[in-house]
C-alpha cells in the first residue's frame, strides 16, 4: 500500500510539474512547451495596452534608458515598449529566473531589439496577451465553452416590428420572419 501511495504521490508531483513553466539550463519552457533560450528570434505581435504599447515587454529595470520613478505606477507605462515594435522580431540575448521559492519565480527573456536598451519580457503572460506570437502547437488553449446568450421570442419580435415600421422589410417578410418564430414552439 505504501509503495502505491508512493507511486502515486511520484505521478502527481510529475503532473503539477509539468504545467508550470520550467527554468532548465538557462532556457525557459512555457505551460505549453515552447522553449525561449538565448539567441533564438521571437515574433513580436502588437502591444496589449490601449495605447498599443507592450505591457509585458519592457525596457530592462538595470538599463541606463529606464524610467525609474514609480509615481503612481508611471514607470511601467513609461517603460514600455513602443507600439512601433508591433510586428517585428527581436533576440534573445539572455534569460533571468526571478524571485524566491516563496513567493514563486517570473522568468524573463532580455531582448535584443536593434536599440542600445534591452527589453525585458515576461514570457508566459506576452504569449498569453498575444505580446509574443508562437506557432499554434504552442499557443495557450482558450476556453471555447462560453455561454451562448438567451434571446426570448419576444425581443426577436420586437426588433422585427421595429424593422417593419422602419421600412426596412416589407409586411410579407415580417410575417413570414415572426410565424418562423413562433412555430418553434
Amino acid at each position: 500500500m505504501k509503495k502505491l501511495l508512493a507511486a502515486l504521490f511520484c505521478l502527481l508531483s510529475l503532473y503539477s510539474f509539468s504545467q508550470e513553466t520550467q527554468y532548465v539550463n538557462d532556457t525557459i519552457i512555457t505551460t505549453t512547451g515552447f522553449k525561449v533560450y538565448e539567441g533564438i528570434k521571437l515574433k513580436l505581435g502588437m502591444g496589449s495596452m490601449p495605447d498599443g504599447s507592450f505591457k509585458f515587454i519592457r525596457i530592462n529595470k538595470s538599463s541606463l534608458f529606464a524610467y525609474n520613478s514609480n509615481v503612481n505606477n508611471r514607470a511601467n507605462a513609461a517603460n514600455a515598449a513602443a507600439p512601433s515594435h508591433a510586428n517585428h522580431t527581436a533576440e534573445v540575448a539572455r534569460t533571468d529566473k526571478r524571485g524566491t521559492k516563496k513567493v514563486g519565480y517570473t522568468y524573463y527573456a532580455i531582448l535584443k531589439m536593434g536599440e542600445a536598451s534591452r527589453y525585458e519580457c515576461d514570457v508566459e503572460s506576452a504569449i498569453i496577451a498575444g505580446e509574443i506570437i508562437v506557432p499554434n502547437e504552442f499557443k495557450p488553449k482558450t476556453n471555447t465553452t462560453a455561454p451562448t446568450p438567451v434571446v426570448s421570442t419576444a425581443d426577436e419580435l420586437i426588433k422585427l416590428k421595429k424593422l417593419l415600421d422602419a421600412g426596412a422589410i416589407t409586411q410579407e417578410e415580417y410575417d413570414a420572419a415572426k410565424k418562423k418564430l413562433l412555430d418553434k414552439f
